[in-house]
């Protein structure tokens, strides 16, 4: 079976103490947990699948979480950026993956992956095309939970 991997990071500090199960956590601030996530591994934390396409083909992922969030990627000094990321593509090598997507701010940081691609073997994708495919997903959704059916809809 076909295998993939996305990497992501946190958005804010409450995902973080959301996600991140440590005893006393929820008492450190949020300048001091901002901090302190960067010093963290990158880490598997979703199954993802199996997943089939239209065709028949079958895939499974996993989601890895990168400890950083937003600001970091402008904030902290692009070698120690590109290195926790490096690191968090090579749990997805080490899981087989053929192609490793990148999610949030990894997929802006390094040309959009081009950086992060000249230390692995295996391709990886800006994501970009997952994000499409969420935001189609939604919008039928959306449709479906208004009474409206797409086909007689113009969308933009």
């Amino acid at each position: 079976m076909n295998r993939f991997a996305f990497l992501n990071h946190y958005l804010d500090a409450r995902l973080v103490y959301e996600h991140i199960r440590l005893p006393g956590l929820q008492r450190i601030s949020q300048f001091t947990l901002k901090r302190l996530i960067t010093y963290l591994p990158p880490y598997r934390y979703l199954k993802i699948g199996p997943v089939h396409s239209q065709s028949g083909a079958q895939a499974i992922g996993i989601g890895i979480a990168c400890p950083l969030m937003p600001e970091h990627f402008v904030t902290l000094k692009p070698r120690r950026v590109l290195r926790k990321l490096v690191a968090a593509a090579k749990i997805g090598e080490r899981f087989g993956a053929k192609i490793i997507g990148l999610g949030g701010f990894t997929s802006v940081f390094g040309n959009e992956g081009l950086e992060i691609a000249q230390y692995l073997r295996t391709p990886v994708t800006s994501g970009n095309t997952y994000t499409a495919a969420l935001a189609i997903q939604g919008l039928a959704k959306a449709a479906d939970i208004l009474g409206y059916h797409l086909s007689e809809c113009q969308v933009a």
